[in-house]
Parts: structure tokens; C-alpha cells; sequence
């Protein structure tokens, strides 16, 4: 009997063209996965995936990126103003309605019911002080939320609620896949944190130490969550596959590097998945 496998993409700064070189070998190596998970950049593809765009939809839409699509940041006549109120009431840099603008343009879907396949988007609840997870209701408004990176983005607003990057709290959502629809085997493709790239205690030869310490405490936290997550998604007979592979450090200003990291992916899957009994 043929295994039902969904596929969980991971968060990751800019981590979309990797994920984007992922999916483009699970399809040619005719691997069909019956639902979709992700946070943050993660989500992107996931639902990029569960409403069958193209990988040339998709290339076209990721390679043409630039840094004016998303950027929106506050006049720095107001960043001045909340300074003096010692930043009460600003909640980030970017607007977010660039980015919001460039989802409804890419996405053929207004929601998630619409999508072919079940779809898993999560994101943080500030105001419920939990994680959400999108199944139902506006797909680029879910996208949106899961990819606000605190500080960066504002905080977006839904149902009542402030919701955050989906990253913060679940690095890797397996659960929330294996909760949506019966599967066998989850493949989860996951872009590591960049504090990660660094050798162990790299972090005190680095400048701004305290905040490098910082952040790669948080990603510890959330790698041992995701760790957890598995073991319990594996308790219940579900086989997780996982898929890495490094790639170019990309950022709002570094978009270039964005075809690279994305042969680079498909490369090591089409070498890795092709070597499994899938």
C-alpha cells in the first residue's frame, strides 16, 4: 500500500528558496505528498505547494524578488516621534503592507478551504500567549502573520488578535501536519538557524557577543521544542524524514544568492530523497 507523505517546511531567514529547490525535486521525482506545513518563510512554500503552483510560478515569483516589493518601512519622522515616547505603541520598522500587497498578487487562492491539498500555517498568538495554527480563513493573512518577524514587522491583526512570526514558536510544525490529515511519513525540510553555522563557541569572538548569546539561546530552545515535537509525532507510527543541506546566507539586501541556495536544495534532494524507499 502506497504511504501517504505530507511535507513540513521549516522557518528560516529567507529560507523560501531553499524550500522552493525542495519541492521542485520532491515533484520530479514524482513524490506525491497528500498536505503541507510551515512557519515563516516555511509557509510560504507550504502553501505555494498545497494550491499546485508551478515550479515555474514559483521561480518566477522568487527570482524577480526585490528589496523595494516587501521594504516599507515608517517615515523616520515617526520613528523620531516614538522615540521621544520612548517607542510606546511602535510595534516594528516595516508596515507590512508591501508584503501583504505582493501575497494577494502571487497567491490564486483567497483562502485556505481552496487549496488542492490541507494546508498547516502557523503562527504566534501574542494576545492568546499560544501558537495558532491557520487550517481555514484568509491564506495571505495567515502567510502574513506567520512571517512578521518581530521588530521587523508589525505585529498582524486578526480576529481580536496580534500574531507574530510562526518561527518563534515552532520552528518546524510535524505536529500540526500530523494533526491535519491521516499520513505515514512526513518529509521536513529544514533550514537551520544561522546562529548554527557557527562553531561552538564562536559567539564570544563576535561582534555585538551578548546579542549573538541571545539568539542562539532562542534557537536552541526552539531546535529542542522541534526535537520533542518529533518524538511525539513518532510515537504514534509516523516516520519523519528530515532534510538538510546549507546554503548561502540571504537576507532583504542579498537576494541575489536566492537561485543559488535553490539549485543548491534541489541538488541535495533529488540526491537524497532518490536514495529512500518512498
Amino acid at each position: 500500500m502506497t504511504k501517504k507523505i505530507g511535507i513540513t517546511f521549516s522557518s528560516g531567514f529567507f529560507g523560501f528558496f531553499a524550500h522552493a529547490g525542495f519541492l521542485a525535486a520532491v515533484r520530479e521525482l514524482g513524490i506525491k505528498p497528500v498536505a503541507y506545513s510551515g512557519s515563516s518563510s516555511g509557509a510560504i512554500l507550504a502553501a505555494m505547494a498545497a494550491c499546485k503552483m508551478t515550479d515555474e510560478r514559483i521561480r518566477e515569483i522568487l527570482f524577480g524578488l526585490k528589496k523595494e516589493d516587501f521594504w516599507d518601512p515608517q517615515p523616520l519622522s515617526r520613528l523620531a516621534i516614538a522615540c521621544l515616547k520612548l517607542f510606546r505603541g511602535y510595534t516594528g520598522y516595516l508596515e507590512g503592507i508591501k508584503f501583504l500587497r505582493l501575497l494577494r498578487k502571487a497567491f490564486p487562492v483567497q483562502r485556505i478551504e481552496q487549496c488542492s491539498f490541507p494546508l498547516a500555517v502557523v503562527a504566534t498568538n501574542l494576545t492568546l500567549m499560544k501558537e495558532e495554527v491557520f487550517t481555514t480563513g484568509d491564506i495571505v493573512s495567515a502567510i502574513a502573520a506567520s512571517g512578521a518577524v518581530p521588530g521587523l514587522f508589525k505585529p498582524v491583526y486578526i480576529n481580536g488578535c496580534f500574531f507574530v512570526d510562526g518561527g518563534v514558536i515552532n520552528k518546524a510544525p510535524v505536529e500540526a501536519l500530523s494533526k491535519l490529515t491521516k499520513v505515514d511519513r512526513i518529509l521536513v525540510h529544514f533550514v537551520d538557524s544561522g546562529s548554527f553555522a557557527n562553531t561552538q563557541n564562536d559567539f564570544v569572538r563576535r561582534r555585538f557577543s551578548f546579542w549573538a548569546i541571545q539568539r542562539k539561546s532562542v534557537d536552541i530552545g526552539r531546535y529542542e521544542a522541534y526535537k520533542t515535537q518529533c518524538r511525539l509525532v513518532r510515537s504514534r507510527g509516523i516516520e519523519i524524514v528530515e532534510t538538510k543541506v546549507q546554503t548561502p546566507a540571504l537576507g532583504p539586501s542579498r537576494l541575489t544568492g536566492g537561485p543559488a541556495a535553490y539549485r543548491k536544495a534541489k541538488k541535495h534532494a533529488l540526491k537524497t530523497l532518490s536514495e529512500l524507499d518512498l
